[in-house]
Order: C-alpha cells, then structure tokens, then sequence
C-alpha cells in the first residue's frame, strides 16, 4: 500500500511528506485492492503511524516516512512493479541518470529480484546522454555492483554500433567497455580487433599495442598483476621552474615543494611493479587468509567502493604485510617516480598541459571526490595505471630530505617518524598530482586517500 504512496512523494523533488488530502487518491486503489478494513487514507496512516513507526506525522495531518531511505526502497518496488506493465516508467527513471535525488532508488531498482529489470533498464540507460559522462562513471560501476542479475547484451550491442564521429556515443562505449572489463571480459576479448581502430584514442588505446613494445607480465599471490619496468637512469625531483609555473601561487611558499629538491640523476635496476594499486579484492583475499588482521574503516560498506577499486585506508604496516603475503614489497620513492614518469620529464608523463591529465587520472576535477575502479584510465607507456591520482601509494622508504649526486637504487633513510606516499588523490588538484610531488604520513595511521601496490624485484636470470 504505501509503495505508491512512496513513488508519488519521489517523482516531486525533494518532497518527503505530505497531507492525508493530499495522500488520499494515492492510497485508494492499494487500500481497496487488500480490502482494508479502515474507512479513510487518513486512518489509515495514522494507524501505521501509531503502531509501526514506518510513517511519521507532523501534526494530525501531514504524513512521511521515518526513513528517507524507506521512501527510495518502495519508490523502487513500485517502479519494478509498474514496469511489468509499463516499460516506459524505466525510461523515465533513466532520465534522472546522475541526479543525486534518484540515485539510491536506481541502485535499490536493480538489487530487486524476481524478476529483475536490470536489462530493460540499461536499455534504455545507454541512450541518455548523461551514461556517457564521466561524472557518473561511479554510478555505472555501484549498479553493477548493487545488481542481483546483470547480462552483459546491452554493452555489446552499444560497442557494436558504428562509432562515426560522435564523441557522446565514443564516451558511452567507453563506459560500456569498462563495464563488459567487469562482468565479460571474455565476450570484450572477442571485441578487440574492432576496438583497436576505433576513432575514440582512449578505446583504441587500450586494445591495440604498439609492435616494438613488448611487455612483460608476472601474477602473484592474491592475483596481483605486475609489469616488468626496464633498468634506466632518470632526473628525480622537480626545477624551481616547474614549481613556478604549476604550482598555484597560494602553495608556492610552502615548504613541501622544497621537498622535490635537489633535482638529481638516480640509476634504478630493472623491477616488477602492480599494473594498477592494489584492489579491495585483492585485499579481501589477504584478510580470508590472515583473520588476525584488521579490516581497514568501512570494510565492507558502500564508501569502501566496489571490489574493482582500491582499497584504501590501511596503514603502511598493513600494506607492507600483504605485499609480503603476495611474496613482494612496497617499491621504493625512486623507483615509484621512476615507473611514474615512464621516460618522461614533465610534470605528469600525460605532459605539461593539467588538462590532459583527465586522460590518464582520476582527481579533483573528474572524481566527484570518490576513489574510482583501477584500469579505467589509460596507462603510461609502461603499462602501468593509475600512477596519477586516485589514492595515495605508500612506499617502502622513510620520509627525509634528498641526498646530492647520482644515486644508484636509493632507498631512503635509515629512520624517520613518516613514510612516503606518492601520487596524490581523487580529492587532490593536479599540482599534488605531479610525478615529483612527495608528501607523508605516520605509517601505524590509515587514510581514506591512501593504498599502495606492490613491487617485486627481478628475478637474477634477467
């Protein structure tokens, strides 16, 4: 009885409560249908309010659920219901796709089973603009992982329509890649000859490889990825000329940017790095073998994020204790920026334009202050992803001043009171996001921003 009733109140924004006048119409229909024995709408729901607490009053007449969360859950049963019926009511939840207001009730639609209407909905999903933009990337991937039943049909038949030059339909295949990366990677696999002459450089990008590149791939303990980065010599640390230019004049005194300095030359022995940071998968593996170890804060709750993305809020302890379990290491600071910069010499390897940095990094401008899944973004020339933004990696050394003249395989100092973390975060400006930028943190702490990957020396034979 009260699903319509919740609908109602939803389909006008930001509407919680309203009069028993006003709820009277709403309520006839499902009332008679159960052949209720109270004579009004009105007794009705004071009755509900007095006896179960599910419906609130503010006075005698004005009526709301006690739960904001109570309204989206049955304004979700009732959109599954009517769907039946009517399969426009699912175009029009989709038409709200990003708004905040519909959110949970899109999330809470597909969890719904028997029968579910996840692909109904994604059907029409796909052709709202709004699936396409990367400000609801995050929505695309807490479907995917709120749904009790998903096909991956909808997303193949999105990939095979010809791209042509229409950058809306590129962003939606985009999506819908990352999504079949999720739910078929073997039906994505069949794809791949078509997507790598796809007109999109992000799509092509990731499904077609250079000839004179050949990479080499090792998985470890917890099914850890890692890419074989060569042996080479690079300028670690930053110019005064690029903090000048790309740090914002507010930060410019600050006494973090005379941490890049001095610029010096570091020689870096061949190693094996994670291809991206490592995932709250990954790590649920570590904690079913290791029960004495605690989770990180909101394990197992929504703001963790979804298996896909990376685990955060763990201390460098706990970090370096699953790069040990995986039979690995946290890397080094050298060789962390080493791998980041993957030959380059600007600020990020993306270049020197901030603007590019949307290519290849999740922060402040694109993230919508949320971590995102690993792998989305496209990888530096080593194949290695994620290296700008998203969360803060932890590295093996203590936090101190540079030493001068070349180095060769630096490690740090020999103590301290932080470790080094490097990269910066979805919640971070591309200044903190730079290959030279170095921050801290005490390393029996954790934060939300902050995870790491594991790196692995090379076997002697190479």
């Amino acid at each position: 009885v009260l699903q319509p009733m919740a609908f109602w109140l939803h389909g006008q924004e930001k509407r919680t409560r309203a009069t028993a006048d006003e709820l009277g119409p709403i309520l006839e229909r499902p009332l008679a249908a159960i052949r209720c024995p109270l004579k009004t709408p009105g007794e009705f729901l004071r009755t509900i309010r007095d006896e179960s607490g599910l419906v609130v009053g503010w006075g005698d007449d004005t009526f709301g659920f006690l739960h904001l969360g109570f309204q989206e859950y049955l304004a979700a049963r009732e959109i599954r219901d009517l769907s039946m019926e009517d399969p426009e009511v699912l175009r029009k939840l989709a038409s709200h796709f990003g708004e905040s207001w519909w959110r949970e009730v899109s999330l809470l639609l597909v969890s719904i089973e028997k029968p579910s209407v996840f692909e109904r909905y994604v059907r029409f999903l796909i052709e709202e603009p709004a699936f396409g933009e990367e400000k609801n990337s995050s929505l695309v991937d807490e479907l995917l992982d709120d749904a009790t039943y998903v096909v991956p049909e909808p997303f193949l038949e999105l990939l095979h329509r010809k791209p042509g030059r229409r950058r809306e339909l590129w962003r939606k295949q985009l999506v819908a890649i990352n999504a079949l990366s999720r739910i078929a990677p073997a039906r994505l696999s069949e794809l791949s000859e078509m997507l790598a002459v796809h007109p999109f450089r992000e799509i092509a990008g990731r499904f077609g490889e250079p000839l004179d590149r050949v990479t080499t791939t090792r998985t470890i303990e917890g099914e850890v990825e890692l890419v074989t980065i060569p042996a080479g010599t690079f300028w670690m640390g930053s110019t005064k000329e690029e903090r000048a230019k790309f740090v914002p004049e507010e930060r410019i005194r600050d006494h973090a940017n005379k941490w890049e300095e001095p610029r010096h030359e570091v020689q870096v022995s061949e190693f094996l790095l994670g291809k991206t940071p490592v995932t709250n998968e990954q790590y649920g593996r570590f904690l079913e073998g290791n029960p004495d170890v605690k989770p990180p804060d909101g394990w197992g709750e929504r703001k963790a994020g979804g298996s896909d993305q990376p685990v955060a809020g763990v201390s460098w302890e706990d970090a370096n204790a699953f790069c040990v379990w995986a039979g690995g290491r946290l890397p080094t600071e050298a060789e962390w920026e080493y791998a980041c910069r993957a030959e380059t010499e600007t600020p990020w390897w993306t270049g020197e334009d901030p603007k590019d940095l949307a290519e290849a990094a999740w922060y402040d401008k694109n993230s919508r202050n949320a971590k995102h899944p690993v792998g989305r973004k496209k990888p530096n020339p080593w194949e290695v992803s994620d290296m700008h933004g998203n969360v803060w990696e932890w590295c093996a050394d203590w936090f101190g001043r540079y030493e001068t003249g070349k180095q060769t395989d630096p490690t740090g100092p020999e103590g301290g009171s932080n470790r080094v973390i490097r990269g910066g975060s979805f919640w971070f400006d591309a200044d903190w996001c730079r290959s030279a930028y170095r921050n801290q943190w005490h390393p029996g702490s954790s934060n939300v921003h902050v995870g790491f990957r594991v790196a692995l020396p090379a076997a002697p034979s190479s």
